[in-house]
């Protein structure tokens, strides 16, 4: 638990007052941006205090791109105000993708975003490109387009993305995704085959035992899906979703939401650990690997069959279940 105040002093007269809060609300520490004032910031607090936690950070990338992984907590409502911070939330409705709508500096967002990352994140993000960098408006898939999913269950949760590989561009397309709680397999089955039961799949499981992931792959392909068990490379997953997107042959649709919130929040710890609750990045890193890409297919072209009651003419029969 933590309080966070904002301030707007002039001259030197703002460190009274912000030892002052860390006293009052017991704060764990002051953390102050030091890129203008460098080792005079800690200086003047400990004039003051010589016991007063610190620690300095420095900005070597921009307030929305450092905002991002903040605003993913938001979404996930973790982070709630409590009293009258009118100022700051103006500011948070003026800071968009691109750029701070305002005048002057968000000040207060950005006090809030150092705040909140040492308070809650203390980690540095596994993906330092900004979203915006690779959103795409949702489009219609080109029939000729391959088109797979990779498929996460874990103890009470359920997720998939949806992608679609562009052979030409050689790009890769995150169209649609699924996560679910507390539903039972067939459930999820369900839903997955809606998006097409003719979309190959790779699965993976939060199971550490090879047999029991590839019992439950079974499992899973008795229930009608076409999968194939993942190969579990973490790091190489990662590797490939950045090798797209350092390239720019990553879109992701700007109606997957979840998707979006979740490469905001992934994250690695301070031994460069991932992050166990990687969300749909789990899914992500499967879908970039080369052999799920292998593994997608085209949409079934549309056959001629022949009516009893017609003599000889046909009709076209397409796939009623293919999602879009």
């Amino acid at each position: 638990m933590a309080n966070i105040g904002s301030f707007k002093k002039v001259g030197s007269d703002f460190q009274g007052e912000i030892v002052t809060l860390s006293l009052q609300t017991k704060g764990v520490r002051i953390v102050a941006e030091t890129n203008f004032g460098g080792a005079m910031v800690e200086a003047v607090l400990r004039g003051i205090d010589p016991n007063i936690p610190f620690s300095e950070v420095k900005a070597s990338r921009g307030k929305v791109v450092r905002a991002e992984p903040i605003a993913a907590l938001y979404e996930q409502d973790r982070v709630s105000h409590v009293g009258a911070l009118t100022k700051l939330e103006d500011q948070m409705m003026l800071l968009t993708g691109a750029g701070y709508l305002g005048d002057g500096s968000p000040d207060r967002v950005d006090a809030v975003v150092w705040g909140l990352t040492d308070i809650m994140l203390n980690t540095k993000p596994v993906f330092g490109t900004a979203v915006n960098e690779f959103l795409a408006p949702p489009i219609v898939i080109p029939p000729f387009w391959q088109r797979g999913f990779a498929l996460r269950v874990e103890a009470g949760r359920t997720m998939a993305l949806w992608g679609a590989w562009d052979h030409h561009q050689r790009t890769l397309y995150v169209t649609t995704e699924h996560m679910r709680s507390g539903a039972d397999p067939s459930t999820n089955v369900a839903a997955i085959l809606a998006r097409g039961d003719w979309i190959p799949g790779i699965i993976e499981s939060d199971e550490t035992n090879l047999k029991a992931r590839q019992d439950m792959a079974a499992f899973y392909l008795g229930l009608g899906l076409e999968v194939v068990l993942a190969d579990r490379a973490y790091e190489a997953g990662i590797s490939d979703v950045n090798s797209l997107i350092s390239t720019g042959r990553l879109k992701v649709f700007s109606s997957c939401q979840r998707t979006i919130s979740d490469y905001r929040a992934y994250r690695r710890d301070e031994e460069g650990q991932l992050a166990r609750d990687g969300g749909l990045m789990e899914c992500l890193r499967i879908l970039a690997r080369p052999s799920s890409i292998q593994n997608m297919r085209t949409k079934p072209k549309f056959e001629m069959v022949k009516q009893p009651l017609h003599g000889n003419q046909g009709v076209h029969v397409g796939d009623p279940k293919a999602g879009y």
